[in-house]
């Protein structure tokens, strides 16, 4: 994360709680790109607040599934991706949701 933008979530930590909804919405929208018929997307996100040297660095770490679930409960693996996609729909989706929150 910017370090111009750490301020933030160091003083209002609710937006931590919008940076995972941010993450997830993203990733189902990149998801969806990849495979669209749909399906239901599995993944575990932790918040971090610290990073190597004990100053204040929130991001997330995630375990995600590489692929989605059906309602049949059949599970498709997804093509290989470019992640460069991804960390666009990220970038736009924190920077909107930072604009909204912030005013």
């Amino acid at each position: 994360m910017l370090l111009a933008l750490r301020i933030y979530f160091k003083y209002d930590r609710e937006l931590l709680t919008d940076l995972c909804h941010c993450e997830e919405e993203g990733l189902g929208d990149f998801l969806y790109r990849a495979w669209p018929f749909g399906g239901i997307s599995c993944l575990v996100m932790v918040i971090h607040t610290f990073g190597d040297y004990a100053r204040f660095h929130p991001h997330l770490y995630a375990i995600v599934a590489d692929g989605l679930f059906q309602k049949s409960r059949s599970f498709y693996v997804l093509p290989r991706c470019e992640m460069k996609q991804l960390e666009e729909i990220f970038r736009s989706s924190i920077l909107a949701m930072l604009n909204a929150r912030v005013r």
